[in-house]
């Protein structure tokens, strides 16, 4: 999977076959908060990703990992310049045929130096190296030995780094994250326009009001921040990987006012546009995050 087309769980065949779908994938841009309904996996191969999770950061670094839990929101931010790794997504709907209480258990790992003198951190870690290997590899028998661990995987993971959050989520919950997803491919879909909290709700079938105060309790940010952080990673993409002039991409990307985006990106990212160019033209990495 290219994280530069986010692709939607739902589509991919290799969930409702296999229960999961390995691939590898640059990461070649930052990506604000969404989700996914299958279990995702991301774990490093070359240079550096953040990932924002639960209102935490952690720096994933070659042979570091983290496992995100299905319809938990979380944002990718690259920082270097070649980063890549490999993403495993695993539907816990197929799990279930093996685990019937899968979908009631929250699932949280982090591998990285803080944890790797944890044993079942590194048991997690040589699946994930093994799975990695072996996807490369890709000898015959290659598909039963990812099934193999796939499974030896998801067996350490309930065990281990699990617990059962069945009273701990409202009823609503999973139509509460169908709707905030709607808004959320809304934003991806139109953020080069101009959009109103007006059209927002309407997209969605809600009163303004009622729009504005839904969003911001689910998010954490009012809409309007949150298109403005689908904005500014989109022109952070474009700032690395294009030597356009920074107002042009500015204005492709639905920014309109100058003052107010210079104000925002540097909020950001503690940076300058112009900084920001500089470093990757280094290729150093962005220690600002």
């Amino acid at each position: 999977m290219d994280m530069t087309h986010h692709k939607k769980t739902d589509d991919i065949e290799n969930l409702k076959i296999y229960g999961y779908d390995l691939s590898y994938t640059s990461i070649r841009e930052s990506w604000p908060p969404h989700y996914h309904r299958a279990l995702e996996i991301i774990y490093m191969i070359e240079g550096e990703v953040a990932v924002f999770l639960n209102r935490q950061r952690y720096i994933l670094k070659p042979r570091d990992f983290i496992v995100i839990d299905s319809m938990k929101l979380h944002e990718l931010v690259y920082r270097s310049r070649k980063s890549s790794g490999v993403i495993i997504e695993i539907s816990k709907g197929y799990m279930r045929k093996f685990l019937p209480e899968m979908e009631v258990l929250d699932i949280e790992c982090i591998g990285n130096d803080k944890s790797e003198d944890d044993p079942d951190i590194l048991k997690v870690s040589r699946i994930l190296h093994d799975l990695s290997d072996n996807y490369k590899d890709k000898k015959r028998g290659y598909m039963l030995r990812s099934s193999g661990l796939i499974m030896e995987l998801m067996d350490t993971l309930t065990e281990s780094f699990s617990r059962n959050v069945k009273d701990a989520l409202p009823e609503n919950f999973i139509s509460q994250m169908e709707r905030l997803g709607k808004i959320i491919d809304y934003a991806e879909d139109n953020y080069q326009k101009s959009i109103s909290l007006q059209e927002a709700a309407d997209y969605l079938g809600l009163n303004k009001e009622y729009f504005c105060r839904y969003f911001k309790h689910n998010m954490g940010y009012s809409f309007m921040d949150y298109l403005s952080h689908v904005r500014l990673n989109h022109i952070y993409q474009d700032l690395v990987l294009t030597n356009d002039p920074v107002y042009d991409i500015m204005e492709r990307n639905g920014y309109t006012n100058r003052k107010l985006f210079y104000s925002k990106f540097k909020e950001k990212y503690g940076l300058t546009p112009g900084q920001v160019r500089k470093t990757h033209e280094r290729n150093e990495v962005q220690m600002w995050l």
